[in-house]
């Protein structure tokens, strides 16, 4: 039972043993009392101490237990770079090259998604970025936007809007610029 005695901070278990058996302890696992979850969890540690091993949790329904589970001990983020994409494509030729977002989830569940909310764009996951291509069939000259949503449907966290804007045009003129080298 924890005291709170400030000259005693920690807890002493006395283990017994009643005859010649060995008795050997591997670990103790101790839970507080319930308390409502929120986000961010924040755990007030009895007497102050803690030992830098992460925060293991059960939850309850009232009538029973989940197994046990590390807690995340940060809030859930998620970010994307760059913040915005732009495609100069010619009207009557290939697609542009494609563009990669770079998708970084911090502290939550694996699993994140992109969708895009015009029928011009696809997207792809590929690893932790999303390959970005952008087709200007069937496009009249013309600036086109929209989006590519990211999400974590199981992190808690808001999506973020990244707006791309396709510019066709009749014909790209290419410029070849000098390469100068300072060695």
């Amino acid at each position: 039972m924890f005291h709170s005695n400030p000259n005693e901070p920690f807890l002493i278990f006395q283990i017994r043993r009643n005859g010649a058996a060995d008795v050997f302890v591997d670990a103790i696992t101790i839970f507080s009392a319930s308390q409502p979850a929120t986000s961010p969890l924040i755990w007030q540690v009895p007497g102050g101490n803690y030992r830098g091993q992460g925060v293991w949790a059960r939850f309850t329904d009232g009538a029973r237990f989940s197994e046990m589970t590390e807690a995340a001990t940060m809030p859930a983020r998620l970010s994307v770079t760059p913040a915005g994409l732009r495609f100069l494509a010619q009207r009557s030729s290939a697609p542009p090259l494609s563009a990669h977002l770079h998708v970084a989830v911090t502290c939550a569940p694996p699993g994140w998604q992109a969708t895009q909310d015009v029928p011009w764009l696809q997207t792809e996951i590929v690893g932790s970025a999303v390959r970005v291509r952008a087709n200007q069939s069937g496009l009249n000259n013309g600036v086109y936007t929209g989006s590519i949503t990211i999400s974590a449907p199981d992190a808690g966290v808001a999506p973020i809007v990244v707006p791309v804007e396709l510019i066709v045009v009749d014909q790209l003129f290419s410029v070849h610029l000098p390469l100068i080298n300072k060695n």
